[in-house]
Order: C-alpha cells, then structure tokens, then sequence
C-alpha cells in the first residue's frame, strides 16, 4: 500500500461514523479554558502575603484561658520553694500566669488547684498588695512596671 492509500484510509476512519453508532446522541464536550500558570506569565512566583507577627500566649492557671503574655501576670517561684510576683516576667524558674479577672478577683478555691499550701499566701498579696506588686495595666492591654 501506498502513503496515499493509508493517509486517505486513516482520514475516512475520522470522518465516516460506524453504522452501529447512533448519530443523534453525539457527547459534546464542555469549553474549557486554558489553565495558565502563573509563573509563565511573570517568570517567576507570585509574591507570598507577609506572616503576622508571633505573640505568645500564655494560659491563667485559675481560669485557663489563654491569653498574649503582655496581658498576663507573672509570678515565680524562687530556690525556697516560694512563689513571688515578677512585674518584669524575666526572672528564671518555675513560672505560674494569672489573667486581669483573677488577678483582682482572687478565689481561695481557684488558686489552691495551682497554688496548694501557698494559695492563702498568694491570695493575701493579691487583695493588699494588688498596687504594689509593680504591676500597672495600661489600657492597651499592655504590663507597664
């Protein structure tokens, strides 16, 4: 056979339908668009949206909310073994956070789950001491000492 022979077979297989196939049910596709990739068009990525800033959250060991660490109350405990209010939430050691609510409404009950022996100790600095403790909320949120 010829070139002629087989191009000419090959292009009626396209076009003349099989006399079994039903002529009126025909699939008829869809119109897609073409994708596009955004790096073909640019050579390069779009750019990323910037990250937000990382704030740390803390967790109030009497209510157990977490809050950002500029809000939160610091106390430590110290080589005694005695907890301590740290105004400047540096200090090194074992650290316990209270939140605003519960630093000025502190609840015996509540502070024992944390506190154990010391929870009436803790209790007496927060009722009168609470202003002198260093502690000074400003109305962003924010601990100033």
């Amino acid at each position: 056979m010829t070139l002629a022979l087989l191009l000419m077979r090959y292009s009626r297989q396209q076009t003349i339908p099989h006399p079994n196939q039903n002529l009126t049910r025909q699939k008829t596709l869809a119109p897609t668009l073409p994708t596009i990739n955004p790096t073909s068009l640019l050579g390069k990525r779009p750019p990323k949206m910037p990250n937000p800033p990382h704030i740390p959250t803390r967790r109030c060991v009497v209510c157990r909310d977490s809050h950002p660490k500029p809000k939160l109350h610091r106390f430590f405990r110290d080589e005694a073994g005695q907890w301590q209010p740290d105004p400047k939430a540096k200090t090194p050691g074992r650290g316990a956070w209270l939140c605003q609510t519960c630093f000025n409404h502190p609840s015996t009950k509540e502070l024992q789950r944390f506190f154990r022996n010391q929870a009436k100790r803790i209790e007496e600095l927060l009722t009168t001491k609470n202003r002198n403790l260093g502690f000074t909320v400003t109305s962003a949120g924010g601990i100033n000492v």
